[in-house]
């Protein structure tokens, strides 16, 4: 029989913790600064960068939506904060960092 799914708060954050102790931050909903973004995209044929600042959803299921959005700040021909598809940026772009730490 599965074990069941743990449930923490600390320090503000909800930890959920699965059976093989996988965690996942529910913080990706917190928007942050531009200088420590949750992910950075890049596309190398237009040489357009998204640094995602916040998830509405969790990451997973952001994933999963070919509507889910993010807020990320776009640099192309010039910067601009804004909603953009999750997948939209993943069909164009490769994953260049990630930090889902503090």
């Amino acid at each position: 029989m599965a074990k069941p799914l743990c449930i923490a708060i600390i320090h503000g954050k909800v930890i959920l913790t699965a059976n093989e102790g996988v965690k996942i931050m529910a913080s990706v909903r917190k928007t942050r600064p531009v200088e420590n973004p949750y992910e950075i995209w890049h596309d190398p044929r237009t040489r357009w960068t998204w640094k995602v600042l916040k998830f509405y959803k969790s990451r997973e299921n952001t994933v999963k939506d070919p509507y889910g959005r993010v807020f990320c700040e776009v640099d192309g021909f010039e910067r601009e904060l804004g909603d953009v598809y999750y997948a939209e940026i993943t069909r164009n772009a490769v994953m260049t960092q990630s930090n889902y730490g503090e």
